[in-house]
């Protein structure tokens, strides 16, 4: 079950999130060639936010989802797992517990990050 029960505790994970991303020099490198950005609608708290990876700078907060390049639908429950690990991104979509707006080709792309969120929302739920 998801720890965020408001769209203000969800926007507090996602800002220590970023702060989290800004300070790895791994995933610093991993960007800098790219121009990607990720928006996250969690439909069942009315909450957006979205992450920027851009030439080796990382950005990102509450709102902006529908700016982003794509952007991903979901519950908070279905977020909890996906950014925790427990549930693929590739086989939620498949089976329609995120939805996706944009080209398939650039989510696909944008999964190479995934490790990088799922390692900063960790630590960012347990407070580091």
């Amino acid at each position: 079950m998801s720890e965020q029960r408001s769209a203000e505790s969800l926007y507090a994970v996602v800002n220590r999130m970023v702060v989290l991303m800004q300070a790895s020099e791994t995933l610093k490198a991993k960007c800098a060639h790219d121009n990607a950005s990720l928006g996250v609608v969690v439909t069942d708290l009315g909450a957006d936010f979205h992450f920027k990876l851009a030439k080796g700078e990382i950005s990102g907060g509450p709102g902006g989802a529908k700016e982003s390049a794509i952007s991903i639908s979901l519950t908070r429950d279905a977020l909890d797992r996906l950014l925790s690990g427990g549930l693929d991104p590739e086989s939620a979509y498949m089976n329609g517990t995120l939805y996706l707006r944009g080209s398939e080709w650039v989510g696909q792309e944008f999964l190479r990050y995934m490790p990088d969120i799922i390692a900063a929302y960790k630590a960012a739920k347990a407070g580091n």
